[in-house]
């Protein structure tokens, strides 16, 4: 479950901004403290602490690769308690037009019968991203849930210098899998702090049958976090 760029994401508060394309080819990396992991709503931890972080490069060209990492505990005993995700795209612009394309895979050590492969594409204008992603195997785990596509429109405006807002909306339609489609909704606040650390505090629900499916996962909560980029 890729996070980047904006400490408020709470683990997927918003999504991925798109890579920016650079002069030159860069590196870059990741890690930071969260009081809950949230993936689309949905809490990864029980709303526990979680620790994060992953490295990302960036080609002059668009193409770009990268590795994101957290502790989780939703598993059964014989996980790891480790999520590693895996990702490779191109992102480019069209008159004005951000466009994202990639893969992702998330992979869950020791208990690999709830990898999940996804496919993506994401437009920008300005502040505002639209990502539909399609998942071309089993769901993390639910059976023949492949096909599950996964809508999340986000936007990061910057109140003040240092100061940002994040806002996102997402809803998962699930395939072969009834009564379990819903909505998840995040807002959250950024400010950022000298050395290259961040400070976020954001509020994640979620709603309709998607909501039920998840159960005391899928609750509203607060996401207090602490990150620093190199």
């Amino acid at each position: 479950m890729k996070k980047t760029l904006l400490a408020i994401t709470a683990s997927a508060l918003l999504a991925p901004s798109l890579p920016a394309l650079a002069a030159e080819s860069t590196l870059s990396a990741n890690v930071g403290v969260f009081s809950d992991y949230r993936f689309r709503g949905v809490t990864q931890t029980d709303k526990k602490p979680a620790l994060q972080g992953g490295f990302d490069f960036a080609a002059s060209n668009g193409f770009y690769v990268g590795n994101w990492n957290s502790s989780i505990n939703w598993l059964g005993g014989n996980s790891s308690g480790l999520e590693s995700d895996f990702y490779i795209g191109y992102a480019t612009e069209i008159s004005g037009v951000g466009i994202d394309i990639g893969n992702l895979y998330y992979h869950y050590p020791g208990e690999t019968d709830a990898d999940t492969n996804e496919i993506y594409i994401g437009l920008s204008v300005g502040p505002i991203t639209f990502k539909t992603s399609y998942a071309t195997s089993d769901y993390f785990g639910v059976t023949n849930s492949d096909g599950t596509l996964y809508y999340n429109l986000s936007g990061s405006f910057e109140l003040t210098e240092g100061v940002s807002l994040g806002a996102s909306a997402g809803f998962t339609k699930f395939e072969g899998v009834a009564d379990a489609d819903g909505y998840d909704y995040s807002v959250g606040i950024s400010y950022s702090l000298p050395q290259g650390f961040e400070l976020g505090v954001s509020y994640v629900s979620t709603s309709g049958d998607y909501k039920t499916f998840n159960g005391d996962f899928g609750k509203s909560g607060a996401v207090v976090s602490i990150s620093k980029s190199f």
